[in-house]
């Protein structure tokens, strides 16, 4: 073949290819949020979530009265196959490609075969890893209902921006992606925490402090969503088991392998007085050390975290000028931190007889083949090893303001 002839055959492919497999935007329906929920003889409900995509526009045109979103549930034997189903009330072709988050239903995330309709998701190619995986205390369909933001119509960005504030404060597990449950439920070792929300009040919680709740146990008041994130949802083998509160979730994150989150604020004791708290900020200055002594007849983790604190409230007006008020603060904060660490390790070691730190990653290091690792059982011996916690903190910032104005009665 000439080059001629080989030019000739290159343009006329050019010239073939085109947009004959597109399709306009608005023969479309984008789904934001797929819903699981437990079904009748075997099946599971499907919930999906989709955005109106012309509902801003017509608010600019001269406003309407459409909704901004629609949701349609329907039973079937998979969320895969469910999406023909989907094509008998939907006037759109139904597409992936926006999808963001799969919500379930408590009842069908404790549910044995739970782990095997999640795993239809790694089948369907349209569906990304890194979709957030979020259990819910209600049926998907009643939270998709329920959950109508305020200041924000579109509810794909309402998600989107209240996920990544909770994840920033370290009250809910980052990350919680699919691709995070799939690669620790196949390790078998570890114990994957996933978002946790609500839309029900626990009127039964006596309250606390605001670090140490879980979503629903906070009550307010306001004209605003009832939807509330907090806490985590704690699975293990792929199944949850059980549910864990915000500061222990700022725990996990501070005592594992991950970056922890960017803007911890937590409440301590003040050692000046007893009637009183300090806001602290936390900011991890380094990567959690650990170090195992797995040959020991009783194995040995010893884990060390470093830590920057701010102290942010002073209500005892302590003078932190003096050495020995910021020797004496330090040492307390160490303590109750390390006090914090200790009690949350003890729970996964009698309760869930397995540690979401990621430590079982760095006990692989101590053997030569994956072969040994397996057989030397790192997550039946958890429960009964010794965890050792170092803490070391420096305290970066006393608080701008040392003294209130001396008006007669404050300062008594």
């Amino acid at each position: 073949m000439t080059i001629k002839k080989c030019l000739l055959l290159l343009l006329s492919l050019l010239l073939l290819t085109g947009c004959w497999d597109s399709q306009e935007i608005e023969k479309r329906s984008y789904i934001v949020g797929i819903g699981l929920d437990k079904g009748e003889n075997n099946l599971i409900k499907v919930t999906y979530l989709s955005p109106n995509p012309e509902f801003g526009a017509q608010i600019q045109g001269g406003g309407a009265s459409s909704s901004p979103r629609e949701f349609v549930t329907m039973e079937a034997n998979d969320f895969v196959s469910s999406k023909n189903r989907f094509s008998t009330v939907m006037a759109k072709t139904v597409t992936y490609d926006q999808l963001q988050f799969i919500i379930v239903s408590e009842k069908l995330a404790r549910d044995k075969k739970f782990i095997r309709y999640i795993y239809d998701a790694q089948k369907d190619v349209q569906i990304r890893r890194d979709v957030q995986l979020i259990v819910t205390d209600e049926t998907p369909e009643k939270y998709f209902e329920q959950t109508k933001p305020k200041m924000e119509a579109r509810v794909h960005k309402y998600f989107n921006l209240i996920i990544a504030n909770i994840q920033q404060t370290g009250l809910a597990p980052r990350p919680s992606e699919l691709l995070q449950y799939y690669r620790i439920t196949e390790s078998g070792s570890d114990l994957y925490l996933s978002l946790y929300t609500t839309i029900e009040e626990d009127k039964t919680f006596d309250g606390g402090v605001e670090n140490r709740i879980l979503a629903g146990e906070l009550p307010f008041q306001g004209d605003t969503n009832r939807t509330e994130f907090g806490g985590a949802a704690v699975f293990k083998n792929g199944r949850m088991i059980e549910k864990i509160t915000g500061d222990e979730v700022r725990i996990a994150n501070l005592l594992g392998m991950e970056p922890a989150a960017e803007n911890i604020i937590a409440s301590y004791p003040d050692p000046f007085s007893k009637k009183n708290q300090l806001a602290v900020k936390i900011n991890k200055s380094k990567k959690t050390k650990v170090r195992m002594n797995l040959k020991a007849e009783k194995p040995i983790i010893e884990v060390t975290v470093s830590l920057i604190l701010e102290i942010l409230s002073d209500h005892t007006l302590t003078s932190y000028q003096e050495k020995k008020n910021r020797d004496k603060l330090e040492r307390s904060l160490q303590n109750e931190i390390k006090k914090e660490f200790l009690t949350f390790i003890k729970r996964t070691q009698n309760e869930f007889k397995a540690q979401p730190f990621g430590w079982s990653l760095e006990a692989r290091k101590k053997f030569l083949t994956l072969q040994q690792y397996d057989d030397y059982k790192f997550s039946k011996k958890y429960p009964d090893m010794e965890v050792r916690v170092n803490v070391e903190t420096r305290i970066t910032d006393y608080g701008r303001q040392k003294n209130i104005p001396k008006i007669r009665g404050i300062n008594k």
